[in-house]
């Protein structure tokens, strides 16, 4: 089962963070716990941890996008898996 990678909200005030970069690109092995992409908020830069294990199936959000907190920005599972289910 793929799973949803989303923007997580670094603190309660914070709606909406850029992508800085891609710490890892699509078709690319991930595991649990390694950075997969940094953010920046008003307060500083961050690195958002996968919490899944598997490759990179599709990544969602261009550097220097700003995007939502919540927002899906990457999917992650195993090779060749459908995920067109998590984009609706």
């Amino acid at each position: 089962m793929a799973d949803a990678i989303r923007i997580p909200a670094p603190d309660p005030t914070t709606e909406e963070v850029r992508i800085v970069r891609w710490l890892k690109e699509k078709g690319q092995p991930v595991s649990a716990n390694e950075p997969l992409f940094e953010i920046e908020t008003d307060k500083g830069v961050m690195e958002v941890e996968s919490f899944a294990e598997g490759v990179v199936l599709a990544i969602l959000a261009e550097v220097d996008q700003t995007v939502p907190v919540s927002k899906v920005v990457a999917i992650v599972g195993q090779e060749g898996e459908d995920f067109s289910a998590l984009l609706e």
